[in-house]
């Protein structure tokens, strides 16, 4: 669901297709069952409702009788996989659908598809509870639920067989697991995937994710005093930048002739050369240069100051990366990214 698709179902009045709802379920303080009874009847109904396209429930908006919308939002989320197992072993056929949630306006939106799929026959309910009774088929007339009678459920059934044989929907959850497999199994390059999952979070407005690729891609320039002050103050979000290297006011020729073992040894025993922490600000196809270089060391020139402190000379200090810094960075960079995938919703 993107923003532009969500903006445009605000847009329509509640029909067969449609419905707006102020609040999500509350299973919590389903007592008696009517709650889940009350979803399930949701479910059915749209799932038989004949149609062209898919159906949505929509949760967070408050429809008046004007047909305006009030943009509410919701404050309590669930998981898709509770609402999964409310339906399971309740109604046959298993219907398929699939909650997601979009922001809009920094308020936090609910979001029902209901897909075109063929079935045998109408779905109906295995179990009796408040507002449905088993074997009966729900469909939705207008705005409302309603109780299929004999000739509803021929049409109903006509229509299943008129359509398609299904295939495998292409889910939002498709798209997360899809890009999860990628990253863990290090099939592709990250700067292969990061346009996707850039395309990806712009389509579905997740503000973090999206930013992350843009700096990953871009590189983080310095330079913008906004950006400066921003990894100042959220230092903990962007440790993942920030590796240990080798720092000297000595410059080194990478001509050097040491195995990448040896200089290391070297640097290592040398009271010329320190450890601090320095903030990798290249854009990350640049790293995976890097990642190339497996013998010797990239050199970095910066201010002494910027990285030893307690040095005042406005003079220039060297930095040497090895091989191994590059890959610890790499991989806090993947990590990174399948951290915000999984935070997502």
């Amino acid at each position: 669901m993107t923003e532009q698709n969500f903006k445009e179902l605000l847009s329509k009045p509640e029909s067969s297709i449609l419905d707006f709802k102020t609040d999500l379920y509350d299973f919590t303080s389903d007592t008696d069952g009517s709650i889940t009874g009350k979803f399930i009847k949701d479910i059915l109904s749209f799932t038989n409702t004949i149609r062209e396209t898919s159906a949505y429930i929509i949760y967070g908006v408050k429809e008046h009788q004007d047909s305006t919308k009030e943009l509410i939002g919701i404050t309590k989320n669930i998981d898709d996989a509770i609402l999964q197992d409310k339906v399971k072993s309740k109604v046959y056929p298993l219907p398929k659908f699939q909650y997601s949630t979009l922001r809009l306006d920094d308020k936090l939106f609910g979001i029902i598809e209901i897909p075109l799929v063929k079935y045998d026959f109408p779905i109906v309910s295995l179990v009796k509870m408040k507002g449905i009774e088993i074997g009966k088929t729900y469909f939705r007339q207008g705005s409302s639920n309603t109780e299929a009678l004999t000739l509803d459920i021929i049409k109903i059934s006509s229509w299943f067989q008129s359509l398609p044989e299904f295939e495998a929907v292409h889910s939002f959850h498709d798209d997360i697991s899809n890009f999860l497999k990628r990253l863990l199994t290090k099939k592709d390059k990250l700067s292969e995937v990061l346009p996707e999952l850039y395309l990806f979070a712009k389509s579905n407005n997740y503000q973090d994710l999206k930013y992350f690729c843009e700096l990953e891609i871009k590189g983080f320039d310095v330079s913008s005093s906004e950006l400066r002050n921003h990894i100042q103050t959220e230092r903990e979000k962007y440790n993942y930048r920030v590796q240990v290297i080798k720092i000297s006011l000595q410059e080194i020729s990478q001509s050097i002739n040491f195995t990448t073992e040896q200089l290391s040894q070297l640097l290592n025993d040398s009271e010329d050369f320190y450890n601090a922490p320095y903030f990798f600000k290249d854009p990350l196809i640049a790293i995976e240069r890097f990642l190339d270089k497996k013998d010797g060391f990239v050199k970095i020139t910066m201010k002494v100051k910027d990285v030893l402190p307690h040095y005042q000379k406005d003079h220039s200090a060297f930095g040497y990366v090895f091989n191994s810094i590059f890959l610890n960075l790499y991989a806090n960079i993947r990590q990174k990214l399948i951290d915000l995938i999984m935070d997502i919703n």
